[in-house]
């Protein structure tokens, strides 16, 4: 290209963001009166870019850009429902502004403001991104003509898999055989064999084998190893790719897929292991698009796999070495280096778990993933809050019957002291004689007459007894959530030294020996993420059906002690 064409090409994708860039004018003076309009700025440019990328088409990027819109508006609505004195005012026109975006987006689907904005999240989030991502590089005149107007994406999804699966079985599966710039591996008897083809990813092999060619996501260095049959047409002979292997610049073997991204199927194992033996094969790291479906060492026969690992260990999978020989020094070094290789921060192996830093203490950490409700419990555990509790007083009845009986009868003779007429009223009304030792007598005095002193201690103390309650049954949904982090992977982690130690120190994520076996199968899905905790996605804490409400009879009961001793009352 031209240099005055590339700087026209380059004027004009400006231009063009300039003018999605106008979707989001309104939004400025709200993000910039909370702080966040640099914030703002960063999200649009960032999506703007991966839409105009990846989508190409305007009707596509602005169709996507609704959506960033108004996860957007949600994310700042969220936070005005727990903002807190001078920030209620400034993050209160949020909660109107997602709603009305909401419905007007929602209208054109059937959908309220609710499902709206979850279809929305799902339409900015990683699974929709990737699939677009595949989508658009297979380069189908049918899925570029599509109009994005008023469809849900999972809508998208399913008008373009059946495209996607026609134009795999119209797609021609042989090449003409042409060795230039191709090497060969290795030659079978048969014909067929295994060939570097030199290039970081070849449209022709992807169009043959019914995937990308690794079209989507080439890296630097990568190259395209492909196994080939001969196939006879016409009398012609012709290549049949039948695998498609990625080999990157450090020998390591990325996405190993058979026809139209399967699994290579059982059949191909010895030629795979040929390939394996290879020097040029230093190891299997795996990741790419679907990673559960490229071919796995643990695919192999036992045997074989262990006769490889003896001819080059480093063919052995993290998981065979584990499975072989448990967590190893060596293993641990292996594993620590492949969590570097994707920039991620090296977690420390301690006492059978890997600690991943969070970089805050235990409340930070509540605070940050634990959602709405982790939020109002870090407060509340902490004192920025006061926990309001709203409940049926009974006048303190129940709470005075709970009382050890040598206070009770305390309690009477004080009554007896201090307001003998309401003694005497009483044995006139009931016709019985009272020396302050029975505890119903003792009552019926008080909650006729209304004695302050006693009935303020007690609704203050019975008060008291849902408070602590409560907070005791908020410090245990924490504790159990800290102990057992809910995530949509379902992995088992924790948080180490947990909510039990000093609250001032950093806390590790902890992940078992198991859990880090399995989480270093998905590295490539954790580094696109942007780490190990947008990769988790850590469920928010839960609270019970009925809300926070357990009742502390004990405390309740300490705090009448206190308030009637304060009183005068008893002693």
């Amino acid at each position: 290209m031209k240099f005055l064409e590339f700087i026209s090409t380059v004027n004009l994708f400006e231009a063009a963001k300039d003018r999605y860039t106008q979707m989001f004018t309104n939004l400025i003076p709200a993000f910039t009166a909370v702080g966040k309009e640099r914030y703002l700025e960063t999200v649009v440019d960032g999506e703007i870019s991966w839409a105009m990328n990846t989508l190409k088409k305007q009707d596509k990027v602005i169709w996507y850009m609704r959506f960033v819109k108004l996860n957007l508006l949600a994310e700042m609505a969220a936070k005005a429902s727990s903002a807190v004195d001078d920030e209620e005012q400034i993050y209160a026109p949020f909660p109107n502004m997602w709603e009305k975006y909401a419905n007007q987006l929602g209208k054109k689907m059937g959908l309220d403001a609710r499902e709206t904005t979850g279809v929305g999240r799902f339409a900015i989030g990683r699974i929709f991104k990737q699939n677009m991502e595949h989508f658009m590089s297979l380069g189908l005149p049918a899925l570029d003509q599509y109009v994005f107007a008023n469809q849900a994406p999972q809508q998208i999804l399913d008008d373009w898999t059946p495209i996607e699966d026609a134009w795999k079985a119209r797609r021609k599966s042989t090449l003409p055989i042409d060795r230039e710039g191709i090497d060969t591996v290795i030659k079978y008897p048969d014909g067929s064999e295994w060939v570097n083809l030199n290039e970081e990813y070849c449209t022709a092999e992807g169009d043959a084998m019914g995937h990308c060619g690794n079209s989507a996501e080439p890296k630097e260095g990568d190259t395209v190893i492909s196994y080939r049959t001969i196939e006879v047409i016409d009398g012609e002979e012709l290549w049949k790719p039948r695998l498609t292997f990625i080999l990157d610049r450090n020998g390591l073997l990325g996405e190993t897929k058979g026809r139209a991204n399967q699994k290579p199927d059982q059949k191909y194992h010895d030629v795979i292991v040929d390939l394996l033996r290879q020097d040029f094969v230093k190891g299997i790291k795996g990741g790419g698009y679907e990673p559960e479906n490229n071919f796995h060492f643990e695919d192999l026969p036992e045997d074989v796999q262990d006769k490889l690992v003896e001819e080059k260990p480093g063919l052995a999978s993290i998981r065979y070495d584990y499975e072989k020989r448990g967590m190893t020094q060596q293993l641990v070094h292996r594993i620590q280096a492949m969590w570097e290789d994707i920039e991620s921060t090296m977690p420390e192996y301690k006492d059978g778990s890997f600690l991943h830093p969070t970089k805050g203490t235990v409340h930070e950490f509540l605070n940050d993933h634990g959602g709405d409700t982790g939020k109002w419990i870090t407060d509340v555990l902490t004192g920025e809050q006061h926990l309001d509790i709203w409940f049926d007083s009974q006048n303190g009845d129940d709470l005075f019957y709970s009382l050890s009986p040598e206070v009770k009868t305390e309690v009477g003779k004080w009554i007896i002291a201090n307001h003998p007429d309401m003694v005497e009223e009483w044995k006139e009304e009931n016709d019985q004689d009272y020396d302050g030792t029975e505890e119903r007598a003792t009552w019926d005095i008080i909650n006729e007459n209304g004695i302050d002193e006693i009935q303020d201690a007690l609704q203050r103390a019975e008060m008291r007894g849902h408070e602590s309650g409560a907070e005791n049954e908020m410090y245990q949904a924490a504790k159990s959530w800290i102990d057992d982090l809910p995530n949509e992977h379902d992995h088992t982690i924790g948080l180490s030294p947990g909510w039990d130690a000093d609250h001032d120190d950093m806390q590790f994520l902890s992940i078992p020996e198991a859990t880090m076996i399995d989480l270093t199968d998905h590295l490539e899905e954790i580094q696109y993420e942007g780490g190990i905790f947008e990769y988790l996605n850590i469920k928010e804490v839960e609270q019970p059906y009925h809300g926070f409400n357990e009742y502390d009879e004990d405390s309740a009961k300490e705090d009448a002690l206190y308030h009637l001793s304060e009183a005068g009352v008893i002693e």
